[in-house]
């Protein structure tokens, strides 16, 4: 049985989403990263501190960071670059609050 599914990005471009949302999980969220696909998008969930409404509301800003991170490294320009590639293919990132953690959803056209 094929699984596959075709989205109108560059593989590129999917490639340094990906890198960006897997590397923000990986630094920031807990002990366990889930990474999912279904036809509609690939999910990424971990169960680490998450973000408060207010943070996921600033998190796809330009140089914004969480003050409670404890990685000082960092630009803030990950999840922006990564928001702006997405809807640029016509897609659309978004970020929820997990139980626990945080949940990055990718969404792009087939």
């Amino acid at each position: 049985m094929d699984t596959s599914v075709e989205v109108r990005c560059p593989e590129h471009d999917l490639s340094q989403v990906l890198d960006v949302v897997l590397d923000n999980a990986i630094k920031y969220g807990g002990s366990e990263v889930t990474v999912s696909c279904t036809a509609d998008a690939i999910i990424v969930s971990d169960n680490g501190p998450g973000l408060s409404e207010e943070e996921l509301a600033m998190a796809t800003t330009r140089f914004w960071r969480s003050r409670r991170s404890s990685h000082p490294r960092g630009s803030g320009l990950g999840l922006p670059i990564a928001e702006r590639l997405v809807t640029a293919h016509g897609g659309r990132l978004s970020l929820q609050a997990g139980d626990p953690g945080l949940t990055v959803t990718i969404e792009l056209p087939s």
